[in-house]
Order: C-alpha cells, then structure tokens, then sequence
C-alpha cells in the first residue's frame, strides 16, 4: 500500500526548463568562462551552490560561490514565476492523493528558499508535509539519503513510498534505497532513457494522469 508520495521538483512537479536555461552561463560570462557541456554533465547531481563552488575552482573565478549565489537568487525567482509551468495533471493528483490521506513531499536540488516559492506561487506547497534539498541532507541525490529522510519525516517505510523522477541517476538512486519509482520522460535526459526505464516501476511521458491507474492499484 501506497501512504506517501516524494516528489522531485525541477523537470517533474514544475517544467523550469525554461528557469535554468543559460542562467549559470550568464553568471560566469563577466569573467569570460563559458561552462563546456563536459562541466554539465559533471554538476547534474549538484545543488546550485555547489555547481557555482565548482566553476569558481575549476575556472579560478575571482568571487565566491556564495557571492554569485546571492546575485543569481533574484533572477532564479523572477524566472520561475514568469516562466515555470506545472506538469499537467500534478493539481490534480496532489488534489486525488491528499483527498486519501497520502503524505507528499518534495526533494530537490533548488534552494529551499526558490523552492517554497515556486510551489506556493504553483498552489502546491499547500499539499506538503516538508521540502528537503541537498544541502539539508548533505548529499546528491546520486545516494538515495534525501528520499530516506523525506520518508523517515513522513512518518512512512520506503517500501510504503513512490518516489517521482526525472533524472536517471536519481530513479536509480530511490529505487536502490527501496522505493518504488515513477519516471519521468524529460527532454534533457532521453540519451539515458533505458537507464530510467530499468530503474522505474512506472513511466509517465507527459501527464500525472497517466500515473493515476498506476497509483490506484496500491491506494
């Protein structure tokens, strides 16, 4: 039986494609770096202040991670009120699990601060038990730490738990810490597609309604 939901944020809950799209390379432009799809892949699993302490070593930037953090705090929020969109069908769903006493919570790599935002501002925060990031945690999602404690708040066993997911790494990642996990087909991680198919109970390729039967079966 299903008593709980952990939701991803970024790529699941909320499309923010558009959000993150060139705002860590108009961080760096003034000093002239330009991040190399080789440092993409490397700051995947990382938070936005440890994608920043990274580009400040590896490019020897004459600021801290800290310092663009707080620059780029702003333009991140502006950004995810003008152009984040719910997934289709999450109100609905979140509306369905609550209306059945399931708990949700979301684990991100956004800030916590961005994130209570962007789900107050969506009318989804309303449904949560907790926001857990990284950097509470302090651990990447490549170690399933930050769906255990989502879980261990709600109260629930993560056999009791669905974990939902955008990112292969992270599938894996809930499914090994005893989860079942929902995948979620996004655009940035179709080269890796097996990888979330491999790891997923369920796959969603652009509706939470087409969660719903899946979901139903263990209410």
């Amino acid at each position: 039986m299903i008593r709980s939901v952990i939701f991803d944020m970024d790529g699941t809950l909320i499309d923010s494609m558009a959000v993150w799209d060139k705002v860590i390379d108009e961080s760096v432009a003034k000093f002239g770096v330009i991040p190399t799809k080789k440092d993409y892949e490397v700051m995947d699993p990382m938070s936005q202040i440890e994608v920043l302490e990274y580009l400040c070593e590896k490019y020897n930037l004459p600021v801290t991670a800290k310092q663009l953090s707080d620059e780029m705090d702003a333009v991140v929020i502006e950004r995810y009120r003008k152009l984040s969109k719910a997934r289709h069908g999450a109100l609905n769903l979140m509306q369905k699990l609550a209306d059945n006493n399931i708990k949700m919570a979301v684990a991100t790599l956004t800030s916590k601060h961005q994130a209570e935002k962007v789900l107050e501002h969506h009318g989804m925060k309303k449904y949560l038990t907790d926001i857990i990031t990284v950097d509470e945690v302090g651990s990447s999602k490549e170690n399933p730490k930050i769906y255990l404690t989502a879980a261990q708040k709600m109260g629930v066993n993560p056999s009791e738990c669905i974990v939902c997911e955008d990112a292969p790494y992270a599938a894996t990642s809930a499914k090994k810490g005893g989860f079942l996990v929902c995948g979620i087909c996004e655009e940035w991680y179709l080269h890796r597609k097996a990888e979330l198919e491999t790891s997923s109970d369920v796959i969603i390729s652009k509706s939470f309604d087409e969660l719903l039967p899946f979901l139903e079966k263990y209410m």
